[in-house]
């Protein structure tokens, strides 16, 4: 993981870009840059009023605003630096294979004199790591003590400055990537932001973290924190097309990599805080959500424009006709009615039928005459009785109104 970490750190870019880095807490989120320590809760503590929207993906993305610090890292070659690596004894084994050996780094930096700590090796210090990590009251110092394996690390010093820093924090939900960027800072380390404190206590936990690490990493083949910084060192080479790693190269490595290494504590501790001690804070988000349109903008007014018209010419027609109340009671399920709304606009019958109010329980027009032909299955209308009289306004076929095709039957019936 470790390896994986510092890697990254340094990888060839792509115009200028890194690859994301995977946050380290399996909640699958990426960072596009570097972390600076921030968003340790993205991914780790949802939000419940977001449980909704992450549950059913339309989630798209949210921003915040978190405090944090901007952790800056150079570093020189220091030919006089007084670090050292001594051996203090070993444990002997059977033929004396592989016997574990003990050394004590120890030594100053301009910051301070650093006490040390024991480290161990199998046979000799080739896999011997240590940095050491001492501050006063401005400054903050590295300075690295190797075996022959690494000895190009050797003497390599460098500078930390923590910056405190307010950092815009924007999450794409979707393609959970994470980007955190600086946008002011923050003068005054002891007040707070949005109800969270910038303690100077973090800063130290950050700055040892690294020396700890050190302290740990070393193994019988290999120092997994020599080797990462290596990678890393070669990388920038490649970066910057050298056939062989530079002094610039060695330098601009190892500061990276202690960025990052810096940023991955600060976040760890954010972390715990939130999931150990359970002290979570709540802040304000801009939050982006999908919601569905449907058709194109174009369409969608062009379909809203057409219905207020046939809106505005029904309310035009109801209040034309009061209402309705002004309208016709034509029932086109009754037979009669049926006819005579035919016959209305029909030939010699439209003076006749024309009278009807379209009442189906009006009898005024009287009988109806009608036809039904055997060789065209069609149901004429002949003609009308009407107050007991009789009207045949032309009875034959050629001026009959065809009504409906009804069948094949032969009938002269009236209705």
């Amino acid at each position: 993981m470790l390896g994986t970490l510092l890697s990254w750190a340094l990888s060839p870019t792509l115009h200028g870009k890194r690859k994301p880095l995977n946050k380290l807490d399996n909640s699958g989120y990426k960072f596009r840059g570097r972390s600076y320590g921030v968003a340790s809760t993205v991914g780790l503590v949802p939000d419940p009023s977001l449980k909704g929207a992450i549950s059913s993906g339309s989630l798209q993305t949210f921003g915040y605003k978190e405090p944090g610090y901007h952790s800056s890292v150079t570093c020189i070659y220091n030919n006089t630096s007084d670090l050292s690596l001594e051996q203090i004894g070993y444990f002997e084994t059977p033929d004396g294979i592989y016997h574990p050996t003990v050394f004590w780094a120890n030594g100053a930096l301009p910051t301070g004199t650093w006490d040390g700590y024991p480290t161990w090796a199998v046979l000799h210090n080739g896999t011997v790591t240590a940095i050491a990590a001492v501050a006063n009251s401005s400054h903050y110092m590295y300075g690295f003590a190797v075996g022959y394996w690494s000895e190009d690390l050797n003497h390599i010093q460098c500078e930390v400055k923590f910056s405190p820093m307010l950092f815009s924090i924007e999450v794409d939900a979707k393609s959970q990537i994470i980007t955190a960027e600086a946008v002011g800072i923050i003068n005054d380390t002891t007040s707070t932001m949005d109800h969270v404190s910038l303690d100077e206590s973090v800063i130290q936990t950050a700055f040892y973290g690294p020396s700890y690490l050190a302290q740990t990493l070393t193994t019988m083949y290999v120092n997994t924190l020599a080797k990462a910084f290596k990678v890393n060192i070669n990388n920038i080479s490649m970066r910057n097309n050298h056939t062989n790693a530079t002094t610039d190269d060695y330098l601009i490595g190892v500061a990276e990599g202690l960025e990052v290494l810096l940023d991955h504590v600060l976040g760890s501790t954010g972390a715990a805080q939130i999931k150990l001690a359970g002290d979570p804070q709540l802040v304000p988000a801009n939050i982006v959500i999908q919601v569905m349109q449907i058709g194109e903008a174009k369409y969608t007014y062009s379909i809203f424009a057409i219905s207020v018209a046939i809106f505005m010419l029904i309310i035009a027609d109801a209040l034309r006709t009061q209402f309705w109340k002004m309208s016709p009671l034509f029932n086109s399920l009754d037979l009669k009615s049926a006819i005579l709304g035919v016959a209305s606009t029909t030939g010699d019958f439209e003076l006749i039928a024309k009278h009807w109010d379209g009442d189906a329980a009006n009898r005024k027009m009287g009988m109806l005459r009608v036809m039904l032909l055997k060789e065209q299955p069609v149901l004429l209308l002949t003609g009308l009785t009407r107050y007991g009289r009789k009207s045949n306004i032309n009875s034959s076929r050629d001026s009959a109104v065809p009504l409906l095709n009804i069948g094949s039957r032969v009938s002269n019936n009236t209705l």
